[in-house]
């Protein structure tokens, strides 16, 4: 559901955060923000290389569409001065026995991590699952190498 409200966060270097719902109008710049990301993909379970195919603008509109006013699913970003500089998705399992858990997904450029665009996405993603109505319980899996998402 990509019309959740716009909520602001401080971050640690005193920058305003902004985490709300992507919007097909973002899909250049969620594109240029993942491909930055992607630089440097050893925290990835997806390769650079394997990324490529998703790098265009139709399939990054595609993507944020798949999101828009579904149950089960969201596609938030996190914007400081005007640029998206993460992204956080969860999307609900398929399976009866699976679809009160939504599995995340998250993004942040190399230069806000640490300060708390992380926490930020991660405080709006659990505030969205309580009032999802669907999701009990989030899933996040992260590399045992990867100290500052853990």
């Amino acid at each position: 559901m990509s019309n959740i409200f716009a909520k602001e966060f401080v971050l640690k270097d005193g920058k305003k955060i902004v985490v709300r719902g992507a919007a097909v109008e973002d899909s250049e710049a969620l594109l240029r923000c993942g491909q930055m990301i992607f630089k440097d993909d050893k925290y990835f379970l997806t390769t650079k290389a394997e990324a490529k195919d998703w790098w265009s603008i139709e399939k990054t509109t595609e993507r944020i569409k798949r999101y828009i006013d579904q149950r089960g699913k969201v596609l938030l970003v996190a914007e400081v001065d005007g640029m998206i500089v993460g992204q956080i998705e969860v999307e609900c399992g398929v399976k009866r026995r699976t679809r009160h858990v939504g599995q995340i997904g998250m993004t942040v450029l190399a230069e806000y991590r640490g300060i708390g665009a992380g926490t930020a996405l991660m405080e709006s993603i659990i505030a969205w699952a309580k009032e999802d109505g669907i999701i009990e319980k989030l899933a996040l899996s992260v590399f045992a190498t990867n100290k500052g998402a853990i």
